[in-house]
């Protein structure tokens, strides 16, 4: 998943989610579309933005210039911020896989002073890069690997559990 995903929670119980098509599929390319999806919806009063791998990098850069009396959160799979974005005052997860080779877990680890400080780190076990999104089948052939369903499972539940702590 080379794009960001774009959660506003409409209220306790209601979450529209918006997948934002990047030019070249690579989010960095199109970091301000998330703009006309919130334009699109003004009736969602808090977003969370979201992002695998190229995806996050693409979202943390977002956040940075957002009005965060709007943007709620960031949620990174398999990702990390490339500039630092410790200073703000947003909500922020980590989901990562511990045999991710591409976010290895020491690229997660080193780049955890990028992040807030009230970051919430999610490690899921024997999951890799690929397992987040839908690759091609290949990817998952790595020795030692939870199913790719048992790994989405694991990474939607974990979602909703941060996006539901940020309900109003």
């Amino acid at each position: 998943m080379r794009f960001s995903l774009t959660w506003g929670i409409a209220s306790c119980v209601a979450l529209i989610t918006v997948i934002v098509p990047m030019p070249l599929n690579t989010a960095f390319l199109g970091i301000n579309k998330a703009d006309n999806v919130l334009a699109a919806f003004p009736q969602i009063k808090q977003w969370v933005i979201a992002g695998h791998s190229l995806g996050g990098v693409g979202a943390a850069e977002y956040i940075k210039g957002a009005d965060l009396t709007k943007m709620k959160g960031l949620l990174l799979l398999a990702s990390y911020p490339a500039s630092d974005i410790s200073a703000l005052d947003v909500a922020v997860m980590s989901i990562s896989g511990s045999k991710d080779l591409q976010s290895t877990p020491e690229k997660i680890a080193l780049n955890k002073p990028k992040l807030p400080t009230n970051t919430q780190y999610v490690v899921i076990e024997n999951a890799n890069h690929w397992q987040f999104g839908s690759f091609a089948p290949e990817n998952t052939l790595q020795h030692g690997l939870i199913s790719p369903e048992a790994q989405a499972e694991l990474a939607f539940k974990k979602s909703l559990e941060f996006l539901s702590a940020l309900a109003p």
